[in-house]
């Protein structure tokens, strides 16, 4: 595997992130997306590689919430609406909670308790690779981007399955994995035991991926 580092000049957002990259990689190729701060998980992993080995067109691995969430302090999760298997909408659902096995959201939209089972976007997405013209054109009509005012890639993506714009077809991808990832200091105690749970029963956090 070839590792290749992307320099991103201003932190503009995730957008402008991935265009980062683009000299690094096939353009004519489909491709994969994922934060570096989380651990996905072997099978979302494998789940991604496969459908653009297979398909090669736009995607998003979607994993529960109750799979998605590390201890009880509020976090940001993109709830994702899906119909027939494919992305209608993104709802970005702020100072989401668990409690006393209950998941709520106390944003003050409704509805605030949210299902278990409910998708949501970790940001492990495929592209075919007619998306890099589309983040390219995102940062083109965004000249005023900043730290403060982000291009972020949930929200490009929750426009274009809307229709704002150029319509593009998004299939959403279960994956049994749990998505490990640190939002606040006092998470990163937890984040070790969760890690250490997965290794002792055999599970390989770290993602890597098998194409076989």
């Amino acid at each position: 595997m070839d590792v290749h580092f992307a320099v991103q000049p201003r932190p503009v957002g995730t957008v402008d992130a991935v265009l980062a990259a683009r000299g690094s990689v096939d353009e004519s190729a489909p491709f994969g997306i994922a934060n570096a701060d989380d651990l996905y998980g072997t099978d979302a992993l494998r789940v991604l590689g496969h459908h653009l080995a297979a398909k090669g067109t736009d995607c998003l691995v979607g994993f529960r919430l109750d799979r998605a969430l590390v201890g009880d302090l509020p976090v940001t999760r993109g709830v994702c609406s899906v119909a027939d298997g494919v992305l209608v909408g993104i709802a970005e659902r702020r100072k989401v909670t668990h409690r006393d096995g209950t998941f709520r959201a106390d944003d003050g939209i409704e509805p605030a308790t949210l299902d278990p089972s409910s998708l949501v976007s970790m940001n492990l997405w495929g592209f075919a690779p007619s998306m890099w013209r589309t983040l390219a054109d995102a940062m083109s009509k965004a000249a005023d981007a900043s730290e403060d005012d982000e291009v972020l890639l949930p929200e490009l993506v929750g426009r274009l399955v809307a229709g704002t714009g150029e319509q593009s077809r998004f299939e959403v991808l279960s994956t049994t994995s749990r998505c490990i990832g640190v939002t606040h200091p006092d998470d990163l105690e937890l984040v070790r035991a969760e890690i250490a749970d997965e290794v002792a029963r055999g599970e390989r956090p770290s993602g890597a991926f098998d194409p076989a």
